[in-house]
């Protein structure tokens, strides 16, 4: 069954409340997806402008983007 937005959006604010950062690994644990599937989903999140990638284009860290997913650290 896939995500719905309003799921994504949940988990994450989650997860944020706890952690300044998510791996691309943490995301795949996190929505139990493939990783083909969990890059998919990453990088529209990307586009949409919720997540910003801080590190490499191979070494995958996510902060939230400006106004999405409250964390501790705003």
């Amino acid at each position: 069954m896939p995500l719905t937005e309003a799921e994504i959006d949940r988990k994450l604010t989650e997860h944020f409340a706890t952690k300044p950062i998510l791996t691309s690994r943490e995301f795949r644990t996190l929505f139990t997806q493939v990783p083909a599937t969990a890059y998919r989903l990453l990088k529209k999140l990307v586009e949409a402008g919720k997540l910003k990638n801080i590190s490499t284009p191979r070494n995958l860290v996510y902060v939230p983007d400006a106004g999405h997913y409250q964390t501790t650290l705003e």
